[in-house]
C-alpha cells in the first residue's frame, strides 16, 4: 500500500470518531445564511453518501448537453450571460479540449464569490460550450465532466435547488454531479470557526479531500473550478470586500489559471472570462484576484476590493471568536 492510500485509510478510521448527523446539524446552521428561493434546506439522510464525513468526493452522473442545457436557466434566471462569455474564447477552449484529450495540462478556473453557486454555474456553462471542440478529438460532454472537478463547501450538502419553472427540487450536490466531479471542503473561515467544529475534524476532512484532488489531477488534462476566497464576498456601504486567500488554496492555483469575474445577481448581470495566465507564486495569486475585483467593479459600478490580508475589522472579529471559544 503506497503512502497516500495508507494515509487515506488512517484518516477514514479517525473520522469514525465523529457522528455524521451531529456534524450535519452544525453544518446546516452554517449554511442557513445562504438559503433563498433558489437554495432550500434539505434534511439529513443517512442514505445520502455526501451526508457522511467519510465521503470527500463524488463522481459525475452522465447526462447529455441537450438534457443539461435547460437546467442552467432553471438553476439561475441569469445563467444565459455565462455561455456567451465562453464563446469569446474559442481558441482557449480548443486548446483546453486538446489538453484534456491527451491528459496534458491541468487548468484551474477561479471566480469571485458573490453567489454560493456562481462557480458551479460558470463550469456548467463551459461544459455546454466546449463540446464542439471536444468532438474534434473524439470526445463528448461526459468526457469533459469526467475530467472536471469543483471544490465546494460542505455547507452545500445541506441544501437543495428549487428549479425555476420546474415543479421539483434537486439536491444541490446531485445537480453539480450532472456536469462535474465534486470535492468537499471545510473552509477555515470565521463563520466555520464560530460554530466550534473540532479542529481535528476540519483538518482531517480537508486532508482527505486534498489527497483525492491530488489523485484526480495526477493524470493530467483536468479542469478544476474553485472560488478561492472560500468565504462569500462582503458587501458594505462603501463597496465589496473580496476575502483573502489561504496558502493551501493558493497552492492549488499554481499552474494555468482562467480568472472569471461574475456578477450574476445584479439588475444587469455580467460574466467576463479574463485572459488566462500561468500562476507560479502567491503574489501571482493575489494579483489575479485583484484583476477579478477590477472587472467586477466595471461590471457593477460598485467598488470591489481584494486584500491579501484580513482587514483590521476582520482580525478583531477573529480574535473575539477565539476568545469566546477559549
Amino acid at each position: 500500500m503506497n503512502s497516500a492510500l495508507s494515509r487515506r485509510a488512517q484518516i477514514l478510521t479517525e473520522l469514525e470518531r465523529f457522528d455524521d448527523q451531529s456534524v450535519y446539524s452544525k453544518i446546516e446552521e452554517l449554511a442557513q445564511g445562504n438559503l433563498s428561493d433558489l437554495l432550500q434546506y434539505m434534511a439529513y439522510d443517512k442514505n445520502k453518501p455526501y451526508h457522511s464525513l467519510n465521503t470527500c468526493s463524488l463522481g459525475t452522473i452522465p447526462i447529455s448537453n441537450s438534457e443539461l442545457g435547460p437546467l442552467g436557466p432553471a438553476a439561475h434566471r441569469n445563467f444565459d450571460v455565462i455561455r456567451p462569455a465562453w464563446r469569446l474564447h474559442e481558441d482557449m477552449m480548443c486548446f483546453m479540449a486538446g489538453e484534456i484529450s491527451r491528459s496534458g495540462t491541468n487548468f484551474t478556473i477561479v471566480t469571485n464569490h458573490s453567489n454560493v453557486i456562481d462557480i458551479a454555474l460558470v463550469l456548467g456553462g463551459l461544459r455546454l460550450e466546449i463540446v464542439r471542440f471536444l468532438s474534434r478529438y473524439g470526445m463528448d460532454e461526459n468526457d469533459f465532466s469526467a475530467n472536471s472537478g469543483i471544490v465546494i463547501s460542505r455547507g452545500i450538502t445541506t441544501t437543495q435547488i428549487s428549479l425555476y419553472g420546474m415543479d421539483y427540487t434537486l439536491p444541490t450536490v446531485e445537480a453539480i454531479q450532472l456536469f462535474s466531479n465534486v470535492f468537499f471542503s471545510f473552509p477555515t473561515t470565521l463563520s466555520v470557526r464560530s460554530k466550534n467544529f473540532p479542529s481535528d475534524l476540519v483538518k482531517l476532512s480537508n486532508e482527505l479531500t486534498k489527497l483525492e484532488i491530488d489523485k484526480f489531477k495526477s493524470g493530467g488534462g483536468t479542469v478544476m473550478a474553485i472560488a478561492p476566497s472560500a468565504s462569500k464576498d462582503k458587501f458594505f456601504a462603501h463597496g465589496v470586500h473580496m476575502q483573502p486567500l489561504k496558502n493551501g488554496t493558493m497552492d492549488m492555483m499554481r499552474g494555468w489559471v482562467i480568472p472569471v469575474a461574475i456578477s450574476i445577481d445584479n439588475n444587469e448581470p455580467a460574466c467576463d472570462i479574463l485572459p488566462w495566465r500561468y500562476v507560479d507564486t502567491y503574489t501571482d495569486c493575489h494579483d489575479t484576484m485583484r484583476e477579478i475585483a477590477k472587472a467586477c467593479h466595471r461590471q457593477t459600478l460598485t467598488p470591489h476590493n481584494y486584500y491579501d490580508k484580513p482587514s483590521l475589522f476582520e482580525e478583531a472579529k477573529n480574535g473575539l471568536s477565539r476568545f469566546r471559544k477559549d
